[in-house]
């Protein structure tokens, strides 16, 4: 085993640490590393995104984003919510798993559906406005 290798094994396993800062090569790399990041997000803030120029993100869509995102962090919530309180109120994880596979089943029957009838040329404007109204009927 080369010297190199084997002294910076001997190194590690006595958990001596370096100072990194101390050392002109660590600190030049990070200098250089963060002028290029510098440099990389002056040149993206500079030049036109076409990210953002894109007509799906029109003022006239802002409703569609929003209740997508809306919607999402609702289903997110089957995942996480429902874990996290039945968690607290002491179940183990064996437990857990079967009762998000259960509040999942109806979530995947009703997009397998709503594929189904979008493959059938249904407006998706409907579909859309159905679908959150059943959702927000108990709402009301």
């Amino acid at each position: 085993m080369p010297a190199r290798v084997r002294d910076a094994a001997w190194r590690f396993r006595t958990r001596e640490r370096l100072d990194w800062w101390r050392s002109g090569v660590f600190t030049a790399l990070f200098a250089g590393g963060t002028f290029l990041l510098l440099c990389a997000l002056v040149r993206r803030l500079r030049s036109p995104n076409p990210w953002w120029t894109c007509p799906t993100f029109a003022v006239e869509h802002r409703v569609t984003w929003d209740w997508t995102v809306f919607v999402r962090f609702c289903l997110v919530t089957t995942i996480i919510l429902v874990p996290q309180s039945l968690a607290i109120h002491g179940f183990e994880a064996n437990q857990i798993g079967p009762a998000v596979i259960w509040s999942a089943i109806p979530l995947l029957l009703i997009a397998f559906v709503a594929a189904l009838i979008l493959l059938a040329d249904f407006d998706p404007r409907l579909l859309l406005a159905s679908g959150l109204r059943s959702w927000l009927l108990p709402a009301t």
